[in-house]
């Protein structure tokens, strides 16, 4: 924790940092505004080489909120932490099947199969915008 001038003037304010990546941040900033109500910042910073810690967002809470941002916050880590357990469960009680195999699933029914005909392979249109005429493969039967 630090103590420094807020943007308002004020020279009482607490700032901690939450580090999730070296190259990024979270502030948490405790200030008094002029009308001496606290507020809470939340500013979302990122470092830049012969800049430093910039500031990206900032976002100020009513400190009577903050209960109700933690079980929010609290949740979303439980919710984390089961997905992830979850996804590392599926991968390490499944083994993965080789890509080279392919798999046949015959298709429902006691009817005997036909042998489909090639597909002649013609190329769509020569030129663009070109109006394509269908032509079906068998005869319309009604």
């Amino acid at each position: 924790m630090a103590t420094l001038r807020d943007f308002s003037g004020n020279d009482q304010a607490e700032v901690n940092h939450i580090s999730g990546q070296p190259t990024a941040r979270i502030e948490v900033e405790l200030a008094e505004t002029s009308q001496h109500e606290l507020q809470l910042k939340l500013r979302q910073q990122s470092w830049a080489g012969g800049m430093g810690w910039f500031t990206q967002k900032t976002i100020i809470i009513d400190p009577e909120e903050v209960p109700e941002l933690i079980r929010q916050l609290e949740q979303a880590a439980v919710s984390v932490k089961l997905t992830r357990s979850q996804a590392h469960h599926r991968t390490a009680t499944s083994t993965p099947e080789p890509l080279n195999e392919a798999k046949i699933i015959k298709f429902p029914g006691n009817g005997p199969v036909r042998k489909s005909e090639p597909v002649p392979t013609e190329p769509v249109a020569n030129e663009q915008g070109k109006m394509l005429i269908f032509k079906p493969r068998r005869p319309f039967s009604s």
